[in-house]
């Protein structure tokens, strides 16, 4: 791990991922307050996760069309500045009369960001060897749990403090510093396939260049595997997403608005943890076996979670075990995105990456949105306990159908051709 850490270019794009996430965060938490304070309706509220997710669904194709177009390193360094400039409009949203510029500034940023995670997820392999991709994952996962577990409580700390102003301020300087450390990278960041491929995608890239990363995921057992992994686990997150936290602790545990933050962060605390035990021991395991386990694991310990109820012990309070059932999610939870993002990686060539990326991530947005709306309408009608119960068992069935089709993980090299 720290061998990776000493590479220069990886340390650049590291250092700048912690730094935006953390922004990121605070302003997650943000938003959604000042929704619910200047509407007092949920459903405003729950708008701003659609907001969010909907880009990725309608441009993540695109966006990795352009990837493998053009330079990496550009495409997340002007889309890092873009950012930081779309966010403040947000400084003038003070009354409901103005929540319209909050959802338009919101969904342009989530846009943006939309381009920059497959240049980013593209360009990683470039920068360290196959054997330390999951090495590399891995501290890449520890800066999305570092962010859950400092970002959201310094969000709600600024928000309480300086109002939304001040967080949205912070978040773009944020953004300023990641896109100039990103600008440091001192590597040739385009597609390193042949270079009549390259040409020839350009020649393409408006019409017809979407279409291809389906087409060589189609072509690829692996991909096609991953593929259909990644819409189950992110319909079961959004499931989480819309019942998970408020409907549970309140309606369910009979829990306080602060139990709340403490259910992502005690998780968050339980990722560091298991990021910085797969960045040390992750390439001697094999990829496919530990998403298989790790995904069974997380599906087991989630449904113990929202099951709490009936497991806990007479004396202690129903609260508890949700803590720790959490915690010890965290490390699951990270072996699970880092080995699919690694299982993507390795199974596709450099100069393809970005479509794959993009046309997996569109399939997991629309996903997630598919399960935010599920978990909202039959939460209701049906119980919350028992859709969440839905949610975990995703994940189950996501491992055993993992450990039954991907054994030995092979790399498909037809696409290379």
């Amino acid at each position: 791990m720290i061998k990776i850490l000493q590479q220069r270019n990886f340390i650049f794009i590291w250092s700048a991922g912690l730094i935006s996430i953390l922004g990121d965060y605070a302003l997650i938490i943000a938003l959604p307050l000042q929704v619910y304070l200047l509407t007092g309706s949920a459903l405003a509220t729950a708008a701003i996760f659609i907001a969010n997710y909907l880009p990725g669904m309608l441009l993540g194709s695109i966006a990795g069309v352009f990837v493998d177009c053009w330079n990496r390193k550009s495409i997340m360094v002007w889309t890092t500045l873009a950012r930081a400039a779309v966010l403040l409009p947000l400084i003038l949203v003070r009354s409901s009369d103005c929540l319209w510029l909050l959802y338009l500034s919101a969904t342009a940023e989530s846009a943006i960001g939309v381009f920059f995670m497959p240049a980013q997820n593209a360009l990683v392999p470039q920068v360290v060897k196959e054997s330390d991709l999951i090495a590399a994952n891995s501290l890449n996962a520890l800066n999305i749990n570092i962010a859950r577990l400092v970002g959201t409580a310094l969000g709600g700390l600024l928000f309480t403090l300086i109002g939304l102003i001040g967080v949205v301020l912070i978040d773009s300087i944020t953004y300023l510093v990641a896109g100039l450390l990103i600008s440091l990278i001192t590597m040739v960041a385009k597609p390193s396939g042949k270079t009549s491929a390259v040409r020839e995608l350009r020649q393409i890239c408006l019409w017809k260049g979407w279409i291809q990363g389906f087409q060589i995921i189609v072509g690829n057992r692996t991909l096609i595997l991953i593929f259909i992994v990644g819409a189950a686990i992110y319909l079961a997150e959004g499931i989480f997403n819309a019942l998970g936290l408020a409907p549970f602790v309140l309606k369910v545990l009979g829990g306080s608005a602060a139990y709340i933050g403490f259910l992502p962060s005690v998780q968050a605390a339980g990722g560091l943890i298991g990021g910085t035990l797969l960045a040390r021991f992750g390439k001697h395991i094999s990829s496919g076996r530990l998403l298989s386990v790790s995904a069974i694991v997380l599906g087991l310990l989630e449904l113990a979670i929202f099951n709490a109820g009936m497991l806990v012990i007479p004396g202690l309070s129903v609260l508890v075990l949700p803590l720790i059932f959490s915690f010890l999610a965290g490390c699951p939870e990270v072996a699970t995105q880092v080995t699919l993002l690694t299982l993507m990686q390795s199974s596709t060539s450099d100069v393809y990456r970005g479509r794959v990326f993009g046309s997996i991530g569109t399939i997991q947005s629309a996903m997630m949105i598919m399960g935010i709306l599920f978990g909202g309408i039959f939460g209701d009608h049906i119980g919350i306990v028992q859709i969440l119960s839905v949610g975990a068992a995703i994940y189950i069935l996501v491992g055993l159908i993992t450990l039954w089709q991907l054994r030995v993980p092979q790399r498909d090299k037809s696409h290379e051709q």
